[in-house]
C-alpha cells in the first residue's frame, strides 16, 4: 500500500510536471507581453489603490482607466519617438551630398578604408534590405497587436482581482514560505519602480537634452540620436558618451572646432546628469541594485527579450539573486 501511494504519488508529479512545461512551452512567445504587464501593475499599483480605496471607484472600472493612462504615457510616446526617428533616418538616406561630403572628409584621413568604393556598393543594397523589413514590420504587426492585447489583459485582470486573492494566488505559486514569499512581492514591487522610473526619467531627459543640443549646433539626425541616447543611457557607466563622442571627435577631424567643442561641453553635462539626479531618484534599501547587476543584466536581458530587456534583465538578475538568499535561508540553513 506504501509502494502504491508512492508510486501514485511520484506519477502525480510527473504529471504536473509535464502539464506545466507544455503550458510554459505554449506561453513562451508571450513571455514579453507578460513581463511588461507585471511592470505595468507594479508602477500602476500605488495609483489604482487609491482610487478604489480612496476614490471607491470599481475595480473593473479603475483598472480600464489605468489601462488607459499607461497607453497614454508609454506606447504613444514610443510609437511617436520611432515614427520621428524613422523621418530622420530617412531624410539622412536621402541626403547623398551630406553623406559624400563626410565620407571624403573621412577617406582623406583614412585612404585605406575606402569607404566611398564600400558605400557605392552597399547604397543598393540598402534600399532593398529596407523595402524587406519594412514588409516583415507589416507581416509582425499582428503579433505585435496580439501581444498588447495578452498585456492588457493580464494588468485588467490582476489589477480587477481584490487584493487577498492575489495574495492566495501568490501564496500558491510560490516554493517559499509566507516571510519570503512577501519579502519576493516587495522586492518586485521596489525594484520595477526604482529600475522603471529613475532609469527611464533620466534616459529621456538625457535623450531629449542631446536631440536639443544637436539640433541647436546644427547636427543632421538630431532625433536619431535622441533616440539612440535614450536607449544607450540604460547603459551605466558608457550611457550617452556613445552617441555624442564620436559626433565630436567627426566634427574635430573637419575642424569644425566651435561645434564641436559646444557638443562636447554640452556632452559632458548630460552625460553627468545622472549622477545628480539617480541619488534622488532612487530608492535606497530594497529598491536598490548594484551598478554591475544593472549592466549585465541590461546586456542579457537585451540579447532574451529585445528592447524590452532594458528593463527585465536586471529584474530577473536581481530576482535570482534574491531567490538563491531565500533557498539557502528556507532550506540550507
Amino acid at each position: 500500500m506504501v509502494k502504491e501511494t508512492s508510486l501514485r504519488k511520484y506519477l502525480a508529479f510527473f504529471v504536473t510536471a509535464a502539464l506545466a512545461v507544455v503550458v510554459l512551452w505554449a506561453l513562451l512567445p508571450f513571455a514579453k507581453a507578460m513581463f511588461a504587464g507585471l511592470i505595468i501593475v507594479a508602477l500602476f499599483s500605488p495609483l489604482n489603490n487609491y482610487l478604489v480605496n480612496k476614490h471607491r471607484l470599481n475595480r473593473k472600472f479603475s483598472s480600464i482607466l489605468i489601462i488607459i493612462l499607461s497607453i497614454i504615457l508609454i506606447i504613444t510616446p514610443l510609437f511617436l519617438i520611432l515614427y520621428f526617428v524613422g523621418v530622420q533616418a530617412q531624410s539622412i538616406i536621402q541626403n547623398p551630398e551630406q553623406i559624400s561630403t563626410m565620407l571624403e572628409t573621412v577617406g582623406g584621413l583614412f585612404p585605406q578604408l575606402a569607404l566611398q568604393e564600400r558605400v557605392k556598393t552597399f547604397i543598393p543594397e540598402l534600399g532593398t534590405f529596407l523595402i524587406q523589413h519594412t514588409v516583415k514590420i507589416f507581416s509582425k504587426l499582428g503579433n505585435l497587436i496580439l501581444n498588447l492585447i495578452v498585456m492588457y489583459f493580464l494588468v485588467y485582470y490582476i489589477l480587477s482581482t481584490k487584493k487577498d486573492t492575489r495574495w492566495k494566488y501568490v501564496k500558491f505559486a510560490s516554493p517559499f514560505n509566507e516571510k519570503n514569499t512577501l519579502k519576493l512581492r516587495d522586492k518586485f514591487i521596489a525594484v520595477s519602480n526604482t529600475t522603471i522610473k529613475s532609469t527611464v526619467i533620466i534616459a529621456i531627459i538625457q535623450g531629449v537634452l542631446i536631440a536639443i543640443s544637436f539640433l541647436i549646433f546644427g547636427i543632421p539626425g538630431a532625433f536619431l540620436f535622441g533616440f539612440a541616447a535614450v536607449i544607450l543611457s540604460f547603459l551605466p557607466v558608457v550611457g550617452v558618451f556613445i552617441v555624442w563622442v564620436p559626433v565630436a571627435a567627426f566634427l574635430l577631424i573637419q575642424k569644425s572646432y566651435f561645434t564641436a567643442i559646444g557638443i562636447i561641453v554640452t556632452g559632458l553635462i548630460i552625460s553627468n546628469i545622472d549622477n545628480f539626479l539617480r541619488p534622488h531618484l532612487q530608492k535606497r534599501g530594497a529598491g536598490k541594485m548594484h551598478p554591475f547587476t544593472t549592466l549585465l543584466g541590461v546586456i542579457m536581458g537585451i540579447k532574451a527579450f529585445g528592447l524590452i530587456g532594458l528593463i527585465i534583465g536586471p529584474l530577473l538578475l536581481t530576482f535570482l539573486i534574491l531567490t538563491i538568499e531565500m533557498f539557502k535561508e528556507e532550506y540550507v540553513n
